[in-house]
């Protein structure tokens, strides 16, 4: 099954059953490491209450690109948030344990999409508007890395979609390179692999580390001329997960024009 068609179908599911077990806590990026706590300040895990007992239900990753003294801004995938507009949605930062009872859980405000296609999955980008402020943003990048650039993804999703959509608690990272439209296609296939030219690309794990469930709306980071990382891309689909897979992430250089233009 593909991955991001996979998340449609899930936020689906439970826009009709609100009687949903919770989710069980391992496996999240294939092949990654755990990130410890606030590794990755910016990173942003989102969820919803999805049962009768209040659970939180985590569904989709984020990553912090600005602030003020009452609101944060995170970007994700614009196919996270199809049909949540009647849903309750809250938002963890930081990088923490989802499981601990102390977890700090904010209200989510708003919602602005690009024009999503959830056919083709093109501008698959969304800006989330969370209901605190004054916490720790990353830039976005202003120019896209050459091929074979290192980079790191990091996310709370599953290792294995086969029969198992469990997500993780806790956060993992792996690296990961960019690699060109011509060997992604050959890869993915020309049907799977993105458009040249519409602002997606794809990166591909090194020892079997890859994206998987889940991780859908969460960054991929690479390091800029001042060393400090910057944020590339988003986490929207992919075929399978592990070895020889390869990624497929929305770029934000591309998107860059309409995410000034909600902040004016």
């Amino acid at each position: 099954m593909i991955r991001g068609f996979y998340a449609l179908l899930t936020l689906c599911l439970i826009s009709m059953m609100d009687e949903l077990t919770s989710l069980p806590h391992p496996k999240p990026i294939v092949n990654g490491r755990f990130a410890r706590n606030n590794k990755f300040p910016f990173a942003v895990a989102f969820s919803m209450k999805a049962d009768l007992k209040g659970e939180f239900k985590y569904f989709c990753g984020g990553t912090l690109i600005a602030q003020s003294s009452k609101y944060s801004w995170a970007i994700s995938a614009a196919h996270c948030f199809v049909d949540l507009k009647n849903r309750s949605l809250y938002a963890n930062i930081g990088g923490g344990d989802l499981a601990n009872d102390e977890a700090t859980w904010w209200k989510v405000g708003k919602v602005i999409q690009a024009e999503f296609n959830v056919f083709s999955f093109h501008n698959d980008i969304a800006i989330v508007r969370i209901e605190i402020g004054h916490q720790q943003v990353i830039r976005t990048a202003k120019e896209m890395p050459l091929n074979n650039t290192e980079c790191l993804i990091y996310g709370y999703g599953s290792s294995n979609y086969r029969g198992n959509s469990s997500f993780s608690s806790t956060l993992r990272y792996g690296r990961v390179s960019l690699i060109s439209h011509e060997e992604c296609e050959k890869i993915l296939g020309r049907v799977i692999a993105p458009t040249q030219g519409i602002g997606q690309f794809c990166a591909l794990g090194k020892n079997g580390v890859d994206a998987c469930n889940g991780d859908s709306g969460s960054g991929l980071i690479c390091h800029g001329r001042k060393g400090r990382f910057e944020l590339v891309g988003v986490t929207s689909y992919g075929m399978g997960c592990g070895e020889g897979s390869a990624g497929v992430y929305e770029s934000v250089i591309h998107h860059q024009n309409w995410i000034d233009s909600v902040f004016r």
